[in-house]
């Protein structure tokens, strides 16, 4: 049991380190508010929204992305 937790875990940080990380916050132009609930979708269909304060995460494999 413990060689497939750790086989597990071993693979999860292999995933994480071709991984990247894209990030920001989202705000109306006029009013500089964050905006709540707004979606983020890459033409890979890999998407997020944003949280309360405006902010999102999406996590991407490594390369060009749009």
């Amino acid at each position: 049991m413990r060689k497939i937790y750790t086989i597990i875990v071993l693979s999860l940080l292999i995933f994480e380190a071709n991984a990247q990380t894209i990030s920001g916050t989202i705000k109306d132009v006029n009013t500089n508010e964050s905006l709540i609930g707004v979606n983020i979708i890459l033409n890979n269909g890999n998407g997020t929204a944003t949280d309360f304060d405006g902010n999102y995460q999406i996590l991407v494999k490594e390369g060009e992305q749009q």
